[in-house]
């Protein structure tokens, strides 16, 4: 598949996603933000290496998507996965080092609220 079906399918999944919060079904939602990011990584590993601006707006695609299906330790790896490659544009950098910044903020979150319920 090309990039372009691989980003289709994970808009289409994005959609169902956002279909599902409306409608009330979290699990459901999870699991197509899920799907619509491996799609988004698939679409990022077809890319061209010459098409430098799409592989910046996929990456924090990819990242996103991992953050909304309620993933954080995917959204990290990926992120870093792309902050290690010297041809991200700055602009997606940022935006990555910011959702890093999200994801540990929640992991952060996630792990003393657990630690609560336990005592």
């Amino acid at each position: 598949m090309s990039w372009t079906e691989h980003h289709q399918k994970s808009e289409r999944f994005a959609a169902d996603a956002e279909a599902a919060v409306l409608n009330g079904h979290p699990n459901q939602a999870h699991d197509a933000y899920r799907r619509a990011a491996q799609e988004e990584e698939r679409a990022v590993a077809d890319l061209s290496p010459k098409k430098v601006r799409t592989l910046g707006i996929s990456a924090v695609s990819v990242v996103s998507l991992y953050y909304k299906a309620g993933l954080p330790d995917a959204a990290q790896k990926a992120a870093q996965k792309y902050l290690n490659l010297d041809e991200l544009p700055d602009f997606a950098r940022e935006q990555l080092v910011q959702i890093l910044g999200s994801t540990t903020l929640a992991a952060a979150r996630a792990a003393a609220v657990g630690a609560r319920a336990k005592r």
